[in-house]
């Protein structure tokens, strides 16, 4: 997971099923860097506010991921 690559204090999970509605909520938590200060490690990012970061983040295709990095 790119998370572990980038966090060397590790990672938290926890999650919860809601029988009545069938839907289960996942919460991940990196103690790393923090979303929005990874999304602005990348050049064409670096005036992004946090907002805007975590919005890019959430979109589809879009990563922090260097190439050849698993």
């Amino acid at each position: 997971m790119w998370i572990l690559c980038n966090s060397p204090i590790g990672v938290f999970s926890c999650g919860q099923h809601y029988t009545t509605s069938g839907t289960l909520q996942l919460t991940v938590v990196d103690f790393g860097i923090g979303i929005p200060n990874s999304v602005r490690t990348l050049p064409e990012n670096a005036a992004m506010t946090s907002i805007e970061a975590l919005k890019w983040a959430f979109e589809p295709g879009n990563s922090t991921k260097q190439q050849g990095v698993r």
